[in-house]
This record gives C-alpha cells, structure tokens and sequence, in this order.
C-alpha cells in the first residue's frame, strides 16, 4: 500500500517535474559538450584557413621573387638557362590567386588586400616579360635600363607591402575570430550552467517534496491502518485483526503445531457503571482496565478488545495451566485497586473487577470458533460462580447462560 502510494504520488505530481529536470540537466550537458565540440572544430578550421591563406601568400611572393631573380641574371649574363618560363608562370600565380580569393574568410578587407595584390602582382609580372622581351631584342643596355626602373622598384615594393599587410591582418583577423569565438563559448557556457543550476535545483527540491510526502504518506498508512485494526478508545487491537492472528496461530507449522490458549475476559457490573455515571465514566474504565492488562500480561502475547466490555488475548506458547496463571495476574491487577475517575466523575472512585475464561489449542478445539466456544462456556462458568475469577475451559461445562 506504501510502494503503490508512493507510485501514484510519483505518476500524478511530481515525477513530471523530476524527470524533465533530469532531461533538463542531461540536455543541458549535452549542448554544453556539443557546443565546445563545435567551437574547438571551428577554431581548428580558422586555424586552418589562416595557415593555407599564409602560405598561398608566401608562394605568391616566392613565385614572383624568384622570376625577378631570373629576370637580373638573364639581363646580365644573357644565357637563355636564366630565363624564366613566362608561359607558366601566369597561370601558377592564377592558381595561387585564386586560392587567396577562395580564403578570404568573407572578410572584405582581405578581398580588397587580396585584390590590390594581384594587380601589383601581374602589373610586376607584365614588367618583367618587358625586361626579358627587351634583352632579348636589344640588348643589355636597354633591358637593364628597363628593369632598374623606378616603376619595377615601386612594383616589388608595394607588393611586399601589401603582402606584409595582409600577413599582418590575417593574424589580427585569427585572434579577433578566436577571442570572438571565446567570449560567444563563455556567453552560452554561463547560460546553459544557469539553465543547468536551475534544473539541478528544481529537481532536488521536486525530489525532496517527494521524499517528504511519501514520509507523510507512510505516517498516515500507518495511521490508516493502525485505526483500521486497533479500537480506538484503548488502543488494543480490534475483532477483526484479532481474529487475523487466531487463524494465523492455527495455521500448520512445519514442526507440527504449537500451542497457544485463548483468553476470553468480560467486566462485570459494567452495565451498572454506564448506568449509573454514564458513558464518558463507562469509557474511562475501559481505558484504565485495558492499561491493567497489557501490564498484566505478557509483551509476547496479543490482546484486543472484541466487544463493549469485552476482552481476548491469544497467549503463544502457553497450555491452559500457564494461561491460567497469567490470566490470574491479570484478574488481580484490575482488581487490585478502585479506579479513580476525571472530569465530570472527578475524585469518584470505581471499583471494577473482571471474570475470565481459558481455552488451549489443540486441547479444547482445532479452529477459531471451537477455541472461542471452549472460552466462552470457560467465562460464562466463571461469571455464574461469582464473577472475579478466572475458569478453564472444561469438556463438561454448564451452558447456562450468564449474568452481567
């Protein structure tokens, strides 16, 4: 009955909540992994696309560098081994262009960098085709005349510049993108640890709700059900459970069956008390004579109130002699001292004495309705021989009916 409670309360209120803040949480680590996945795959791909764009730069520089080189020693010395092939060298500097425009990064400062250093560069290329076009057809004087000119020194000039430049910017350019990419990760990192605090805490205060009514809900299943088996007035158990137990005691054992005697005691004079003071004194009695008999008997031994006045107890483990003596302590106990009475009846004293009857499993009966039989005819011998004492049950037994 707990466990199932304790489901319902899960299904119907809470389980909702805990179980979206553990997907909130679950989630929430996810994105946070997914994400510095993504941001160390992009920084990695920037990384790369700076490296490549550096090099096709360099290249251009080498490329063009190197047909200068060239270009003086063949205007000097004239051997045709120093002369640079013109015919491929346009479309390997196309090829590097390109690839420089295809790594700009849409960024358009690059681009316009990107295109100021072609232009330099074809307009240097041009120039120095001239230079070995003009050696070729007049001689060292006027191709050295051509090639030192200040318009070829500007050229290779502004293109070291424009390369430096761009150099420069593209690492800028790096360190921007990353430092951007850091504070958007630092950004979403603060958000999704905020989303998962608040997750992490709403599901432990779900959780803790939780634990809480399922405490609350245990305390009222037990009161629930100590009601359901206790007579409330005294606290003992009730017929039902009662009985419950008696079956239970005659259930077969294993090592065969064990003995136990039923006890069957009733108050007498009782209808005189409610009578006479009421039923508030009637039910002060009841608890005061329920209290004298749990000291009297037993802890082991199982007691409850079947009726009005009416009392058993189911002592295990005893024959009828040894249920006797009990059941004669208990007798002595309730009637040892007047009760004294509170409330309206306050100061008035009550005397109250009890008449008990005894029955033993397997002497006196097999099942439950044998074993009360044997008890009542026990107790209804005792009240008609003078109430106050306890009798065990006999084969024989007057069925007279009893008084009060």
């Amino acid at each position: 009955m707990g466990m199932y409670n304790a489901g319902k309360l899960w299904t119907e209120h809470l389980s909702p909540w805990v179980t979206v803040g553990l997907l909130g949480i679950l989630l929430t680590m996810g994105l946070i992994s997914t994400m510095m996945v993504i941001d160390v795959t992009r920084t990695a791909e920037l990384r790369a696309t700076s490296d490549s764009r550096l090099a096709a730069l360099r290249q251009v520089l080498s490329l063009l560098l190197e047909a200068e080189s060239d270009t003086r020693a063949y205007v000097i010395t004239g051997r045709e081994e120093y002369l640079p092939s013109y015919a491929n060298i346009p479309n390997e500097l196309t090829v590097r262009l390109t690839e420089l425009r295809r790594l700009t990064l849409d960024d358009p400062q690059q681009t316009t960098y990107t295109r100021v250093l072609e232009s330099i560069a074809r307009e240097q290329l041009d120039q120095l085709k001239s230079t070995a076009a003009a050696r070729r057809e007049t001689g060292f004087e006027a191709a050295a005349r051509q090639f030192d000119s200040e318009r070829g020194r500007r050229l290779m000039v502004a293109l070291r510049t424009v390369a430096a430049v761009m150099e420069d910017a593209d690492i800028n350019m790096l360190n921007a993108r990353i430092t951007q990419f850091n504070v958007q990760r630092l950004r979403s990192l603060i958000a999704l640890w905020t989303l998962t605090g608040i997750a992490f805490f709403g599901t432990s205060a779900a959780a803790w709700q939780l634990r809480r009514d399922i405490r609350r809900l245990r305390r009222q299943e037990h009161v629930l059900e100590f009601e359901a088996t206790h007579d409330p007035l005294t606290g003992l158990q009730n017929r039902r459970r009662f009985e419950a137990e008696l079956r239970q005691a005659l259930a077969p054992a294993a090592s065969g069956p064990v003995p136990f005697a039923l006890v069957v005691a009733d108050l007498d004079h009782f209808k005189a008390v409610n009578d006479t003071l009421g039923h508030q004194a009637g039910d002060q009695v009841l608890q005061v004579v329920a209290a004298r008999m749990r000291d009297g008997f037993r802890d082991v031994d199982t007691l409850a109130r079947v009726g009005g006045e009416e009392f058993a107890a189911l002592l295990r483990g005893l024959d009828a002699a040894g249920a006797c003596q009990v059941a004669e302590r208990v007798r002595e106990n309730i009637a040892a001292a007047p009760i004294n009475l509170t409330g309206a009846h306050k100061g008035r004293m009550v005397q109250i004495t009890i008449s008990i009857g005894v029955a033993a499993f397997p002497d006196d009966g097999t099942t439950d309705s044998a074993l009360f039989q044997a008890a009542d005819r026990a107790l209804y011998e005792a009240k008609n021989t003078g109430r106050n004492r306890v009798m065990r049950a006999e084969r024989e037994a007057r069925h007279a009916d009893p008084v009060a």
